[in-house]
């Protein structure tokens, strides 16, 4: 990591994150041999892997030049982070065989291993696993940009969000749905009061109603259900943040299901109500004078929400993430996962999290906890 000037030796936490401090968003970017690459032994895939792993070691420190914050630590305070050139946490690992067979039928007890997210207080930590013939990578976009030589991409942070807002055993199963799949719910959620919904509103809503359906199946009573979707404020603000402003500038959307067997529909419309909530008023509220206590007014909806209701469900998609776009100058990953973890500080519980893979249209990737 180059030296950082003296004024960024530390820094400060928005109030948003100093609320979400304790939070790791892990993300897995898978990478296979370009096709066109010509490898006719273990020793040329052997020194292909080194030149690659080189290249991410070069382009991440120069990266760090400018993310500077991602090898800091956080302070004893949890209000600041220390950037003093302590270094990024960087392991490399590797799996004893082929990445296509892996990918087949993906083990997700193996993929928490893959994902750097212990406890710590470190900002930010990255693993290069290197399969037989492969690699994975655990990173973020400038990162890419950087190792390509894309000066037009390689943009610098944001760092304005701190002014913007001061100061179990659980089993992971993975759903694929096709587009036949895709479009069968899209109808079924379709209504008078619900048009035209989308996949990224019509894949949560059959999770949602099904972790409901569970939930009635331990208990004869009717409980009311929390549902929550983590929402990213970048775009929400007036006029919209950077997105690559720092920091977890994201927000909990809640909608309280008190229908023990929910429509699709219904689901779908509770959803949107809430997500349109968090509007760029509603941003605007927590900046400011009065934004603090504008802020605690909203925790204090979200804690009594919580209190009513008896279970919850979280849920997040990953689409239009850019994830499937990080070319590190070998192609773009053929898959992405991450977040649902077992035994890890990232640990959650009844949640579902959504990709969109670079399959084909259509598809969509689901894992529920």
């Amino acid at each position: 990591n180059a030296s950082n000037p003296l004024h960024l030796k530390t820094h400060n936490l928005s109030l948003l994150d100093q609320f979400r401090h304790h939070m790791y968003f892990p993300v897995a970017l898978y990478y296979p041999i370009n096709q066109d690459i010509n490898l006719t032994s273990p020793t040329d895939i052997h020194r292909m892997i080194s030149k690659r792993l080189q290249l991410l070691k070069q382009s991440l420190s120069e990266t760090l030049a400018r993310f500077h914050q991602f090898a800091g630590k956080l302070n004893d305070d949890n209000l600041s982070v220390d950037c003093k050139d302590k270094g990024i946490y960087f392991v490399e690992s590797r799996v004893d065989s082929p990445l296509n067979e892996f990918l087949n039928q993906p083990d997700l007890f193996l993929i928490n291993k893959l994902l750097r997210s212990e406890a710590g207080i470190r900002v930010a930590k990255i693993q290069v696993t290197t399969f037989e013939c492969s690699g994975l990578i655990i990173t973020f976009k400038n990162w890419a940009a950087t190792a390509c030589k894309n000066t037009e991409a390689a943009i610098c942070p944001n760092n304005d969000v701190s002014y913007l807002f001061p100061q179990n055993n659980d089993a992971t199963r993975r759903f694929v749905f096709d587009a036949k799949a895709i479009a069968t719910l899209k109808a079924k959620a379709t209504s008078s009061w619900v048009q035209n919904p989308t996949r990224a509103e019509a894949a949560p809503a059959v999770l949602c109603k099904s972790i409901i359906a569970a939930f009635k199946a331990k208990s004869s009573s009717l409980k009311p259900t929390l549902l929550t979707h983590l929402v990213n404020l970048r775009r929400k603000a007036r006029p919209p943040l950077s997105e690559y402003s720092m920091g977890k500038i994201v927000w909990m959307a809640n909608a309280l299901c008190t229908d023990d067997e929910p429509e699709l529909d219904s689901l779908v419309c509770l959803l949107r109500e809430a997500i349109k909530k968090i509007d760029g008023d509603f941003m605007k509220s927590l900046q400011g004078d009065g934004g603090f206590l504008n802020f605690c007014e909203a925790m204090k909806d979200e804690i009594e929400a919580c209190v009513i209701a008896a279970n919850r469900i979280k849920y997040n998609s990953g689409c239009n993430f850019g994830f499937y776009d990080t070319d590190f100058g070998w192609g773009k990953p053929i898959w992405v996962s991450g977040f649902c973890l077992d035994g890890t500080v990232t640990k959650f519980s009844n949640m579902a999290i959504l990709w969109i893979p670079d399959w084909g249209m259509g598809l969509m990737d689901g894992f529920s906890c």
